[in-house]
């Protein structure tokens, strides 16, 4: 029910209609009323507020998920692609399969290499395969 209507006791009994009336008005009810309001309303802007900044930081750290994923993924794909079936030759239908000596090193990786058809790609993989597993000097 409204606070500020009046209550059926006093509708029963007009008796005590002008004593509620003349109660209410020396309580100041009706301001009293509308300062709570006005304080309500000012927590209801905050609490919106709040929720947006929750909402939005929600979102940041969702955002931020599926890029280091994505990131992820890339990194993934470029090793798989480059490092084990190029440089390794692991699923390449063009390059024997590979020599492991106990340690897990080939025995000779621009042999190895040696079985891809592009000379430039057989440079290149020659070059970062020997720069990887050849020994100080």
């Amino acid at each position: 029910s409204d606070m500020l209507s009046i209550p059926e006791f006093f509708w029963e009994n007009e008796v005590w209609e002008p004593i509620f009336k003349h109660a209410c008005k020396y309580l100041e009810i009706n301001q009293r009323v509308n300062v709570v309001n006005k304080r309500l309303e000012v927590l209801d802007g905050m609490l919106h507020m709040l929720k947006d900044q929750l909402e939005e930081r929600h979102a940041t750290r969702l955002e931020l998920i599926v890029i280091w994923l994505i990131v992820a993924q890339v990194v993934i794909k470029v090793v798989w692609d480059i490092l084990i079936k190029d440089v390794l030759g692991y699923f390449n239908p063009h390059l024997p399969p590979p020599q492991i000596h106990g340690h897990g090193v080939f025995e000779d990786v621009t042999d190895y290499v040696a079985g891809v058809t592009s000379p430039v790609v057989v440079s290149r993989v020659a070059n970062a395969a020997l720069a990887l597993w050849s020994p100080p000097a």
